[in-house]
């Protein structure tokens, strides 16, 4: 009947699911005596009107009433059981479950998933994995299929995924079991990996046409006369594993049948670690990622290395000692330019230095110094480094890095691309709503006062990132309020009939990064969505549970520009 009802009833019962009418969750005081009542791996459901979910909490499921019927509510009352007993967040609707797979990987997720037999995809940004009754029946990571596609998927490291069940399953492409899967996907990955980008060509010398090769070697050295790239290879050779075209490819090369070469790009990227890169865009697109130390106490650890944003989280709460961040050193960038000079131009695109940072300053000493002291170049272009103060972090420097990379792929000279990302970075827009104010008060950026004042009030402040600064944009009470505020300014800030390029990132708040992502890409034209988890810098400052966007709207031809570079590319 009431709000002490409802925590009498929890806390004496310790049910798994507690569902309510949404009424005793819209007073923030009631909701909080519900929260406080809850104990253990319990999900609390609320069930109201569509215009009562702003007034929710965010812990709480909410499920309009409106055309509900008995059939839908235990729909999603599976889906809270399924995520409790596989450990993965049910998403704000309850239609399906969502995880970071930084958090989950994915050799850990999969056995969960089949523990629990289910009949469901499993999708990432780059493909889907197919349940039967709780097998592995199909995958499709294009342009490949089947167990290649298998094994390229169960690569991946990093990324929102999500699971939403189905009443039929897919058809079956091989009869391997899960294990069986795994195994092959992990002997897959073994082995020398050039990089992707770099070109193979044939190398015909005394002893090619005695040589005996196999029927893929064959295939191979075919595809090579045409010119090719080691992914083209890859993708062309669709009835073979990646490891096994590698090692062919590489054994060719080792017998003088082949070269391997670096990639023809007249320019490579340089960016640092708190771009937050996705899941396999450095090393699709060459990308030199410069890693910032992260230290905590007397312990030093190097971002996105030794500190995966799960372990940094896991410390950001456990620690006594707030982290603080130090940039690479000039050092560091000097003996990276060097080696990269020698063959390609470099534009080095780093995190503001007015968040505050040195990464950008020490890059620049760094080019200043290595163009000062490299020889000319054999080839007609000259050597020159372009060094970028993006005024940005996080998911809008990633995004920048990628479009960087893009253009340098598509034959565009260091001077052209730095013009470029000149004119674009501005109109890079970024907004995010932060969960607890804790990490604010910690980090110095509001008192402790406005912190305690702010939790009892559950304020969510909205920031954003102008001119390189992290502002505040507004404050709004209540999470789910703070998001539909956030969908708005979006609005406010974007034409909504014109196609955006969009980056959407999180602290441990995946369900929260998809519905965000999904609810963008109803209002929206989006063309691309690039997801990714936040890393140190921003994570210090603003703790768990934030999640935010970055929008790029392009203008004439930016997007033949900056856009995917095929349906493979991040």
């Amino acid at each position: 009947m009431d709000a002490d009802e409802g925590a009498r009833f929890i806390a004496a019962l310790e049910p798994t699911i507690a569902v309510l009418p949404a009424r005793l969750l819209a007073d923030p005081e009631d909701a909080a005596r519900i929260g406080e009542a809850t104990a253990g791996p319990l999900a609390v459901v609320a069930i109201g009107a569509a215009s009562q979910e702003p007034q929710m909490p965010r812990w709480a499921l909410f499920v309009a009433e409106d055309g509900l019927t008995p059939d839908l509510l235990l729909n999603r009352l599976r889906s809270v059981i399924l995520g409790q007993e596989v450990g993965v967040d049910t998403d704000v609707e309850g239609v399906g479950l969502v995880g970071e797979l930084a958090h989950h990987p994915i050799f850990e997720l999969l056995p969960r998933l089949a523990d629990a037999g289910v009949t469901g995809t499993l999708s990432f940004s780059s493909g889907e994995l197919h349940f039967g009754a709780g097998e592995i029946l199909a995958a499709t990571c294009p342009p490949v299929v089947g167990k290649k596609a298998f094994c390229r998927l169960a690569r991946r490291d990093r990324g929102l995924f999500r699971f939403q069940t189905t009443e039929e399953a897919s058809p079956r492409q091989f009869q391997e079991s899960l294990e069986e899967l795994l195994v092959l996907a992990f002997e897959d990955a073994l082995g020398e990996t050039p990089d992707p980008n770099a070109d193979v060509r044939l190398d015909i010398g005394p002893t090619f046409f005695e040589t005996q090769f196999s029927p893929l070697q064959r295939r191979i050295l075919a595809a090579v006369r045409k010119e090719a790239t080691v992914q083209a290879l890859l993708d062309q050779c669709v009835d073979q594993l990646d490891g096994e075209v590698l090692h062919e490819i590489v054994l060719l090369e080792h017998q003088g049948h082949v070269r391997i070469s670096a990639a023809r790009m007249p320019v490579t990227v340089v960016t640092d670690s708190t771009a937050d890169l996705p899941s396999g865009a450095a090393r699709s697109l060459g990308i030199h990622v410069v890693p910032l130390t992260v230290t905590f106490g007397d312990q030093g650890y190097q971002d996105g290395l030794e500190l995966p944003p799960r372990k940094f989280y896991d410390l950001l709460e456990r620690r006594e000692h707030h982290p603080f961040t130090t940039p690479p050193s000039e050092e560091t960038f000097t003996e990276l330019y060097r080696s990269l000079v020698e063959r390609q131009n470099v534009v080095s695109v780093h995190i503001s230095e007015r968040i505050p940072s040195l990464t950008v300053v020490h890059a620049r000493e760094a080019a200043e110094k290595v163009m000062t002291s490299t020889n000319p170049r054999p080839s007609s272009l000259p050597p020159c480094v372009e060094v970028l103060d993006s005024q940005q972090t996080s998911v809008p420097l990633g995004m920048l890095a990628i479009f960087a990379a893009r253009m340098a792929a598509r034959g565009f000279s260091a001077p052209e691309i730095r013009q470029r990302m000149d004119e674009i970075s501005p109109r890079i827009r970024t907004f995010f709503i932060v969960d607890t104010l804790e990490f604010l008060a910690r980090g110095g950026r509001i008192g402790k006062a406005q912190a305690w004042i702010g939790r009892l009030l559950n304020i969510k402040p909205i920031l954003g990132l102008e001119e390189g600064c992290i502002v505040p944009v507004e404050r709004v009470r209540g999470g789910r309020r703070a998001q539909h505020r956030l969908l708005e300014i979006f609005g406010e800030t974007f034409d909504p009939e014109l196609p955006i390029l969009l980056g959407v990132g999180h602290s441990q708040a995946p369900a929260w990064a998809d519905r965000l992502a999904r609810s963008l890409a109803k209002k929206f034209p989006v063309l691309e969505t690039l997801s990714s988890e936040m890393g140190p810098v921003i994570g210090t400052h603003v703790g768990p549970g934030t999640v935010g966007a970055a929008a790029f709207q392009p203008r004439g031809e930016e997007l033949d520009l900056v856009g995917p570079l095929d349906s493979r590319g991040p």
